[in-house]
Formats: structure tokens, C-alpha cells, sequence
């Protein structure tokens, strides 16, 4: 009875493919149309460890932070408070059912720094979908998050359309809408954003390559103090062999 019992766990048990390597790069740009005041950049750049395990109706996504760096420029002693402790170490988990996230991406601990990859892991993810040239089809997010005493509330919306690359390979290309609503002491800011997505991938795997580019404006309210702003964001996922 007791080889059998182990012969059926061996049959049943989820079996997690080897991890996957890759680099994600986060560039935001913030100009906040204020006089004599350079844009702000920021740069989320982090080695990660992608280990896919099959579930019962999909996939579960496990991504450990090898390393990482935060860039804030001239920002970087007044953000670095702000972002909290490095992100080493931290594991990132989704669920993923053909391509589309189903809540949002969780860290293992709170941490500003880890967050910052999410939308990079969800395009990452968004590649694994199985499609065929000329599909067409729309994932939507929401992500709430809560940190101290800031709240922020984001949505996004894609269309994808699946087009044949070479050698057996997809294209995906997305078209993105989203809104982001962050609040928070005398703070308070709405924005909007357009953007395109780019996706090779194979059906049901891994993305070799995925891009994402956004822009968008919006308003913020600092003190009582209002101001329009414009926003620009770069995300990347390039496989490490």
C-alpha cells in the first residue's frame, strides 16, 4: 500500500520546471512642468529566477530577486528612504492562467522596491499565453496596493493581437490604456496612460524578449498646491541564456 501511495504522489505531484533567468528594467520619467526643475528619473533594474509550476487549472509563477539596483539620479538620497529596503532575496508570486494574470503579483514580503517589477513579471507572463496567428484578445488588471500611509489604486487594459514570427515563433503586440490614482497625506495624484506592448515568445512559454512603453499626464495636488505632470515609462524582460 505504501508503494502505492508513493507511485500515485509521483504521478500527481506538480513537478516546477527548471528556473528560467532574466533581467527586468523599470525607467519611469516624471516631469512635473515645474520651472528650472529637471525630470526625474527612476530605474528599477533586477536579475531574477523564474521557476513556472503546473497547478490545477494553470500555472503558478515563483520569481526570486538575485540582485538588483534602484536609480534615482539626483532624486536618489531623497527616494531611497522612501523605497525601503533592497529587494534581494524577495519572492514574487502569481497565478497565470494561459497568459493572464489572475490577481496581483504578491511578494513575499512587503517591499516598494519588489513592486516595482510587476508590471515587467506581468508582461513576462502575458508571453506564455498558447495563440494563434490572428487571435485577438484583452487582459485587464488591477493592482491596489498600501504602504504606511500611501495607498495607490492602478488598472490597465490590453489588447493583444498574435501575429507568425520566424522559426515558429509569435509576436505579440498590445495595445495599453490605464489609470493610476495615488493618495496620500497632503498628496494626491490622478494620471492617465497610453502605450504599446511587444511580446516574442512560442506558444506556452517563456518570452525570449518583452517590451512595454507607456506616456501619459495627469495631475497632482501637493498641499494644497496643484500641478499638471507628464509620466513615461520603459519595461523590458530579456532571457539570460
Amino acid at each position: 500500500m505504501f508503494a502505492l501511495l508513493v507511485s500515485l504522489h509521483m504521478i500527481v505531484a506538480p513537478v516546477p520546471a527548471a528556473p528560467v533567468h532574466y533581467k527586468l528594467i523599470n525607467k519611469s520619467t516624471v516631469d512635473l512642468g515645474m520651472g528650472g526643475m529637471a525630470p526625474i528619473a527612476l530605474t528599477m533594474t533586477a536579475f531574477v529566477s523564474i521557476t513556472m509550476t503546473d497547478s490545477a487549472a494553470g500555472k503558478i509563477a515563483n520569481i526570486v530577486i538575485d540582485s538588483s539596483t534602484f536609480d534615482a539620479g539626483e532624486m536618489g538620497a531623497a527616494m531611497a528612504g522612501a523605497m525601503g529596503d533592497s529587494p534581494n532575496g524577495v519572492t514574487l508570486r502569481a497565478f497565470v492562467i494561459n497568459g493572464t494574470v489572475q490577481q496581483p503579483v504578491t511578494p513575499s514580503t512587503t517591499n516598494m522596491q519588489a513592486l516595482q517589477l510587476s508590471p515587467a513579471i506581468q508582461l513576462l507572463l502575458a508571453g506564455t499565453r498558447s495563440a494563434h496567428a490572428g487571435d485577438v484578445w484583452t487582459d485587464s488588471t488591477v493592482a491596489d496596493t498600501s504602504v504606511s500611509a500611501m495607498a495607490t489604486k492602478a488598472s490597465l487594459l490590453t489588447v493583444w493581437k498574435a501575429t507568425a514570427g520566424t522559426a515558429g515563433a509569435m509576436q505579440f503586440v498590445g495595445t495599453v490604456t490605464g489609470t493610476t490614482s495615488v493618495g496620500g497625506g497632503q498628496m494626491q495624484l490622478e494620471m492617465q496612460t497610453t502605450g504599446t506592448s511587444h511580446v516574442t515568445t512560442r506558444p506556452g512559454q517563456l518570452p525570449a524578449t518583452a517590451t512595454s512603453s507607456s506616456s501619459g499626464s495627469g495631475s497632482m495636488n501637493m498641499g494644497g498646491q496643484a500641478m499638471t505632470m507628464k509620466l513615461s515609462t520603459e519595461v523590458s524582460a530579456t532571457l539570460i541564456p
